[in-house]
């Protein structure tokens, strides 16, 4: 029942001399204003508004029902949709919701294809491609490294495979932890192998920009010779 409509039966109410229908009248005015009164309306972020009767407002759903049928269903509303509430006794609650946390380990994308900005400096490419496990806990990385300017008179031409254990998962810093193997040539023509231990920290920016720095330690052979070997990188990249 709308204000005017109950102007309308008011006026018209006023009209009447006889008594009983006076009275009637009183009385169903009384129940129409009670029944106006209790009107709940709610304001949606689209610009409409609804005239309800609101039973619950919980962190995430609101849930009413039909101001023109009140013993219907209970319609449930997410509250992220809302602006405000005006009830029915004037009051007004405006609708704050908390955003959900992004839950990084099920929406990162579990690919990345990366290169090393340190390996330029030696005058090396050094490209990487990363794919995650489903869970987020494992990484099995490709890598691929060749030297084109000599400037430490290394010549490296070797790939390589390290696979990274991360313990918390994925998300928007990460540390991460496993065994690394290489094999190719060195100086251009001498064959070499190593296995080292990774270790590395990698961060994913919230346009899936990814950045990683991590260094290696372990034991390269040359030839037949045994020989310390280390490497240090950072990563940047896309995941995918």
């Amino acid at each position: 029942m709308s204000i005017k409509k109950y102007l309308i039966i008011r006026k018209t109410c006023n009209g009447t001399k006889a008594y009983g229908l006076k009275l009637f009248c009183v009385a169903w005015l009384l129940f129409l204003g009670s029944n106006l009164h209790s009107q709940d309306i709610i304001f949606f972020k689209n610009g409409t508004k609804d005239t309800v009767k609101v039973l619950e407002i919980g962190t995430e759903l609101i849930a009413y029902k039909k101001h023109i049928h009140p013993t219907g269903p209970t319609y449930k509303i997410l509250a992220s949709d809302v602006v405000l509430i005006e009830f029915s006794d004037g009051t007004i609650e405006v609708i704050k919701t908390i955003p959900k946390p992004v839950d990084y380990n099920r929406n990162l994308p579990r690919n990345i294809l990366m290169g090393n900005t340190l390996g330029l400096l030696a005058g090396n490419i050094h490209l990487g491609y990363e794919s995650i496990s489903a869970d987020g806990y494992m990484g099995i990385r490709i890598n691929l490294i060749a030297t084109v300017v000599n400037v430490l008179d290394l010549g490296l031409i070797n790939t390589g495979v390290d696979f990274n254990f991360y313990p918390k998962g994925q998300g928007k810093t990460r540390y991460f932890i496993g065994p690394s193997l290489r094999v190719g040539l060195f100086d251009y023509e001498d064959r070499f192998g190593a296995i080292l231990i990774n270790n590395g920290v990698a961060h994913t920016t919230k346009n899936d920009l990814y950045l990683g720095g991590q260094i290696g330690l372990g034991v390269g052979i040359i030839n037949t010779s045994l020989t310390p070997y280390a490497f240090l990188m950072f990563n940047i990249g896309k995941r995918f």
